[in-house]
């Protein structure tokens, strides 16, 4: 069974890489993936069919997002539990010394097209939104990249000219100006222009942006029809997953659902008040002050940046079976042959 893994990872990660320079190449590497895809998953449930025991769910640790970054490492959780539903594993967070990893139960297949798929979107994601300097690279692409993550001037003149050189308005001022010569070589619009430009509504709405394009993509992939082989139904294969979790995860299984909930215990101070509710409980009116955040939030210049490179961000990441793809119950998404 592992053999097919290995096979099927090397057969993506060629396609990705060849994706810019060879696209023709590329989908004939994809299409074969998804041949081997389909022959893994039914050679799996043929071995299960004569011995349960034959394939088994597996328990990997992954390392979701490092220490550095300046951005919300929930934004990582995210990406990860819109992969983790596609491919039908189950995973519980902790931290380690600062890093977020991810315990993952899943079928072998499910599970390494998940890390396959998650590295994907992870090094589209962190490259576009939370890089650091790199000194391999140019410095006016070091610049690019980093303003064109949102980064502030300030930030991006220390890390190319020293601790200190942001406070001074002539490096924030070339920082811009570098920034902008790139955009123009690569015949690109800049995204980060101008001094009113808000980096925390930026990053925030390429963030949304990207991870809700990226649940759109596999969702599409997810329900699009095979016109060749047909749906591939595996029935019972999400509960083996989720017996083998909650083995691994006892406090994760959810209480019998013949309990009856215990009943809210009432609010002394909501019974007392003439409006029926407390300060603590009472509606909050929608005010001025609120709209204003909302409008810079979703429809302010810098917002709409934002959104717009966390789409065209997420629709890079490479997703097989997006144009041929079967429906699968729940647990059974990971190959869509």
């Amino acid at each position: 069974m592992f053999n097919y893994a290995v096979k099927i990872q090397g057969l993506l990660a060629t396609a990705e890489s060849l994706s810019d320079t060879n696209p023709e190449a590329a989908a004939n590497y994809r299409a074969k993936a998804e041949e081997l895809m389909r022959e893994y998953r039914i050679a799996e449930e043929e071995a299960l069919a004569q011995d349960v025991a034959a394939v088994v769910p597996i328990k990997v640790e992954m390392l979701l997002a490092p220490v550095r970054g300046g951005l919300n490492r929930d934004w990582y959780r995210r990406i990860f539990s819109r992969i983790a539903d596609h491919c039908g594993v189950r995973f519980v967070i902790d931290w380690r010394n600062g890093d977020m990893y991810a315990s993952v139960v899943g079928y072998e297949g499910d599970v390494r097209y998940a890390q396959f798929l998650y590295t994907a979107a992870f090094l589209m994601f962190s490259t576009r939104i939370d890089p650091v300097w790199d000194h391999a690279l140019p410095e006016a692409e070091n610049i690019w990249r980093l303003r064109n993550a949102g980064i502030e001037r300030r930030v991006i003149a220390d890390s190319a000219w020293g601790s200190g050189a942001g406070r001074e308005a002539k490096n924030r001022s070339k920082v811009q100006r570098v920034y902008l010569k790139e955009c123009a070589l690569r015949g690109e619009q800049a995204r980060a222009a101008g001094l009113g430009h808000q980096t925390s509504v930026y990053r925030d709405a390429y963030a949304e942006s990207f991870v809700t394009t990226l649940g759109t993509r596999l969702r599409m992939a997810r329900e699009a029809t095979d016109t060749v082989g047909g749906g591939l139904v595996l029935h019972g294969r999400s509960d083996r997953v989720d017996e083998a979790f909650y083995g691994h995860f006892p406090h994760r299984r959810p209480a019998p659902t013949d309990v009856t909930p215990a009943e809210p215990t009432p609010c002394g101070k909501c019974a007392k008040a003439k409006s029926g509710y407390c300060r603590d409980h009472r509606l909050m009116a929608w005010t001025a002050a609120d709209e204003r955040r909302w409008q810079a939030r979703t429809n302010s210049p810098s917002a709409r940046a934002g959104q717009e490179s966390g789409r065209v961000a997420a629709e890079g990441v490479v997703i097989r079976g997006t144009e041929a793809a079967s429906r699968l119950e729940r647990g059974g998404h990971a190959i869509e042959a």
